[in-house]
């Protein structure tokens, strides 16, 4: 009996056995279940007394007079059964040649049990001959039985080296150790699981090969268990298609989180490795951390950078060439100097280390050399049509070099680095205008006074809110007075303190007339809501609306000093004695909204530094004087 047999139920295979004489000597116990025969009616009858009576008895005796000593006949003849059906059985025979004659041994079954058993070894067949995926069957030992065409493609392996042999004898490793352990679980248990693991594969040129190995339990219709079934799919494109998403959703998240252009180069690095590269390295162009502008379109020859940022998966990046804050000028024939003069990313994936371009700085080359890098991806960090620096990629850890879909990933992760980086360099460039033209508006030049000592000191707010527009001046006034001001315009940045010298400039043009504090403030209100009024572009910031003005007038003879405030804090007295007060002055609305002051007068004794005298306060409409 041939492997044929191996699929069909014992229970409906019919055996039996012929002699030299055509004469049945053996009936199988399943026989009767198939026709209705006893082995006592059948045993010692002629076999041709089965047959149906329309069978062609002269054409069956033919091919059995033909058929030659080890060959068997296969055919489906029509059979009589016990009450008297007629029916169609498969029959499988074969010769033996004894002392007495020919004899013949064989088995049969329903016709329609062998054509269904056909129609799935056919749909076996196929799978494991025209499948794409790999598909395996082992026995229980974990030994190949029988591997499809897909799977000798895949691991560059002939089945008739495969067959008989384990995994962890095809690829000797910890991989295929891990690999056969899961399977014998699956054998043990019977639960299918469902691994993914890497492989190098030279017969698809490509070293980082990811599989999807499917293993299920093979059970014979007794219970048997015969085996283990695995199907092997290729998941690398799937997979790098998901990493690729979870660096850039990461790279989303993580790049541009505050506005300096020093921790964005940084942040791009982390983000980077290890995912993408085992070591990355951030050239700026020099003074763009500092804010200046970069020519439109590509960098070439002899561009001078300054390393911003590196980040390796060993601790203090020992293949790092250059340290943070160094500078660097790279060859023409560099794959930087490339980057930067094309626009475009240059791909490197297998150095030898015999490249020209290594040449021109031995300290590098060694470098590299030492960590056994093998792959260099290098792009240019463009965003708004400008060039601000090279981002480069190596790898010496994973065995597997960069490819185009790296080079992909890596374009669009270091274009939105490139985004942030510029919007930092502009916040950057920014804030240092502020911060210049702050510090010429709160550089106060005053006359020496000799009726009063005058002090000030401005600190600037740390972080990331900007520079604001704070303040303040000390202006003479007729008859050795003294006007005081401080002010604060609403917003961050260069318009903020615009506006703020603005107001400084209107307050001492309005000083020089002499008005009382409420007037000036008044009168400052006025200029405030006029210029919002006229402010010619749609949508922008109302000028001053908002801002908050506290001013007041010392007269050093009368000892009498006179205060008018919108929308600002009240002043602190500090009393000789180092005792502070918070004046009670009560606060008109900011300018801008043409709301009330309040005026504070007070005033003290005639000698410099004694304890004021008794202050009043009263309430005054915009106009009033103090009396």
């Amino acid at each position: 009996m041939d492997h044929t047999t191996a699929f069909i139920p014992d229970r409906m295979v019919g055996v039996i056995a012929v002699g030299s004489s055509g004469l049945v000597t053996t009936w199988g116990d399943a026989a009767p279940l198939l026709l209705g025969y006893t082995a006592d009616e059948v045993v010692g009858r002629p076999v041709a007394d089965l047959l149906a009576p329309d069978a062609d008895r002269a054409a069956m005796a033919a091919a059995l007079r033909r058929c030659p000593t080890g060959e068997s006949l296969r055919d489906v003849l029509p059979v009589r059964s016990h009450d008297g059906h007629r029916v169609g059985l498969m029959a499988r025979a074969w010769p033996i040649e004894t002392e007495g004659g020919r004899n013949w041994f064989g088995f049969f079954a329903a016709a329609e049990v062998v054509e269904r058993w056909d129609t799935d070894r056919a749909v076996v067949d196929g799978l494991f001959t025209q499948a794409p995926i790999g598909l395996a069957v082992m026995d229980t030992r974990l030994r190949f039985l029988r591997i499809n065409d897909a799977l000798q493609r895949i691991h560059g392996i002939p089945a008739e080296k495969a067959l008989g042999r384990r995994i962890t004898a095809l690829f000797p490793g910890s991989e295929a150790e891990r690999i056969e352990s899961r399977i014998r679980r699956v054998l043990e248990t019977g639960e299918p699981v469902t691994m993914e693991h890497r492989a190098p594969v030279p017969a698809l040129q490509g070293w980082n090969r990811q599989w999807s190995v499917t293993s299920f339990r093979l059970v014979g219709p007794g219970g048997t268990v015969l085996g283990v079934g695995s199907a092997i799919v290729e998941v690398t494109e799937r997979n790098r298609a998901r990493d690729r998403l979870v660096l850039l959703n990461e790279a989303a998240e993580r790049i541009g989180s505050t506005l300096d252009v020093t921790r964005t180069a940084a942040e791009l690095a982390e983000v980077t490795v290890p995912k993408l590269a085992d070591y990355v390295a951030v050239d700026l162009l020099q003074g763009i951390s500092s804010g200046e502008e970069s020519r439109p379109g590509p960098v070439c020859g002899g561009a001078v950078l300054q390393r911003a940022a590196i980040r390796s998966v060993l601790p203090h990046a020992p293949e790092a060439s250059y340290e943070p804050g160094e500078l660097i000028t790279f060859h023409p024939s560099t794959p930087q100097a490339q980057a930067l003069a094309t626009g475009t990313a240059v791909l490197l994936p297998d150095l030898d280390g015999s490249e020209d371009w290594l040449t021109h700085d031995r300290h590098r080359a060694g470098k590299m050399a030492t960590a056994g890098i093998h792959s260099v991806l290098v792009v240019p960090l463009r965003a708004r049509d400008v060039t601000l620096g090279v981002v480069h990629f190596y790898r010496w850890q994973r065995p597997d070099p960069f490819e185009t879909d790296d080079v992909t990933a890596a374009e669009e992760v270091v274009g939105r680095a490139a985004v942030c980086v510029d919007n930092a360099r502009r916040y950057t460039r920014e804030r240092r205008a502020a911060l210049t033209l702050q510090g010429s508006l709160l550089q106060v030049t005053t006359p020496p006074l000799t009726a009063a000592d005058t002090a000030h000191r401005h600190l600037t707010a740390v972080g990331g809110a900007g520079v604001g527009g704070d303040w303040f001046d000390v202006i003479p006034l007729s008859g050795a007075r003294i006007g005081l001001v401080v002010g604060d315009v609403p917003g961050r940045g260069s318009h903020a303190v615009a506006d703020a010298a603005r107001l400084r400039t209107a307050v001492r043009a309005l000083a020089q007339q002499d008005p009382c504090p409420d007037e000036l403030i008044t009168q400052l209100d006025g200029i405030v809501t006029q210029a919002a009024e006229t402010e010619p572009a749609p949508g922008a910031p109302a000028t001053g609306i908002g801002s908050t003005c506290l001013y007041a007038v010392y007269d050093p003879v009368a000892h009498h000093c006179v205060l008018a405030a919108a929308g600002h804090p009240p002043p602190v007295v500090v009393h000789p004695d180092g005792t502070t007060q918070l004046l009670d002055l009560r606060v008109g609305p900011t300018l801008g909204l043409g709301g009330v002051c309040a005026v504070r007068d007070h005033r003290r004794g005639p000698a410099r530094g004694q304890h004021p005298g008794p202050v009043h306060q009263r309430p005054a409409a915009r106009g009033d004087r103090p009396g």
